[in-house]
């Protein structure tokens, strides 16, 4: 009797290389179907850059506002030009570079949560306006990085991003 054909034995075969980051120990999943991506390998920024980011953006959108708003005649119109001034310069550079003037000088940047990737201009949009939320309520949802694992305020959550550090 015959045996039926099999394919030839390959020999042994070569192992993909680990992926980045990969530190040995195995993979572990993280409860509720979220996984948090390389966040081992990032370091979260904490509130006091964060701040201290937050101050010098304002200073910039509120005298460049201000120069324009001096050059339109527009003196009852300066919170129209804030916003508008305001909505351009958060969304396209954290959304588009990552970082706006205030974060290159603190050393952080907003990434996707999960990819570490720009999170693009319409979630950078996205995540300027949900920064309402985050005032709301005494400012809790920026209080809320505090005791969040990994320091996200609320408009970080829905624009689902993450402030990490650039030189950690």
């Amino acid at each position: 009797m015959t045996e039926p054909f099999s394919a030839p034995d390959p020999g042994p075969q070569a192992t993909p290389p680990p992926p980045p980051g990969y530190s040995g120990y195995g993979y572990q999943q993280h409860g509720y179907g979220y996984s948090y991506g390389q966040s081992s390998v990032w370091a979260y920024s904490g509130f006091w850059r964060r701040a201290g980011a937050a101050i010098l953006d304002g200073i910039i959108v509120g005298v460049v506002g201000s120069l324009l708003s001096g050059l339109l005649g527009a003196s009852s119109g300066i919170s129209i030009v804030n916003l508008v001034i305001g909505v351009a310069y958060y969304s396209y550079l954290e959304g588009v570079r990552g970082q706006t003037v205030g974060k290159m000088a603190v050393g952080v940047k907003v990434v996707d949560a999960e990819t570490a990737e720009m999170i693009g201009l319409a979630r950078g949009i996205g995540r300027y306006f949900a920064r309402i939320l985050s005032t709301i309520v005494f400012g809790l949802g920026y209080f809320w990085m505090l005791w969040d694992p990994r320091k996200q305020t609320w408009h970080d959550k829905l624009a689902r991003s993450v402030v990490i550090r650039t030189n950690p």
